[in-house]
């Protein structure tokens, strides 16, 4: 599938487009699902469904890179496939990254990189354990959140820790066993929860409802 309403919620895959500052103006928030595609499971599916359930009534837009199939050695697919994730990414509500053990995901780390310099406030993100650079994203986040002032990681208060979600996006976790982790799975949440508080903030209570 590549366009897909499912209910309330609205599935975008590449190389697929929406008019997505459209559908903004019509109370939509959306998210990219950022991360590694070749050489790990098919994890944006997963998540997919688990937005789907929790989201089903609300106003939100899932946006996938990972397309159904992919020519590696055609230059105009990787053409479009860049293309579609340089606007997307730029149009995103919310980034949120997921590292996965099976591979150093570079291409993801260069994006992860950019969008920690350019809109910080739009990012979360997690590594799955036995991911090879952790450690890189760890520190280069920390450094990020102490340079510009910003609170890094999550709080065991709720209250604050749905605050730094909302408006700086981090998320510290470097030790899921997989995307079904009860950990990530809440960190997936307040990440898309907090994303529609401050689109809520900038736009109205209409947002998302």
């Amino acid at each position: 599938m590549s366009f897909v309403k499912l209910g309330t919620v609205q599935y975008v895959e590449c190389p697929s487009r929406i008019d997505l500052d459209w559908y903004k103006s019509q109370g939509y928030v959306s998210i990219f699902l950022a991360g590694g595609i070749r050489g790990c499971e098919d994890w944006q599916a997963e998540v997919t469904d688990m937005l789907v359930q929790m989201y089903q009534g609300k106003k939100l837009i899932i946006l996938n890179p990972r397309r159904a199939a992919y020519d590696y050695n055609s230059k105009g697919v990787a053409e479009e496939q860049i293309t579609w994730e340089h606007d997307m990414l730029h149009k995103a509500d919310t980034i949120f990254f997921w590292f996965p053990a099976t591979s150093s995901c570079p291409i993801a780390l260069f994006e992860f990189g950019f969008w920690l310099a350019k809109d910080p406030l739009k990012v979360a993100w997690s590594c799955q354990k036995g991911y090879p650079r952790a450690i890189d994203v760890d520190i280069q986040t920390n450094l990020i959140a102490k340079r510009y002032g910003l609170p890094w990681g999550l709080s065991s208060d709720e209250d604050n820790r749905a605050y730094v979600l909302a408006h700086y996006g981090y998320d510290i976790a470097d030790n899921m066993e997989s995307i079904h982790d009860e950990q990530l799975i809440q960190v997936l949440k307040l990440t898309v929860d907090n994303t529609f508080l401050v689109c809520q903030q900038q736009a109205g209570p209409d947002v998302g409802a």
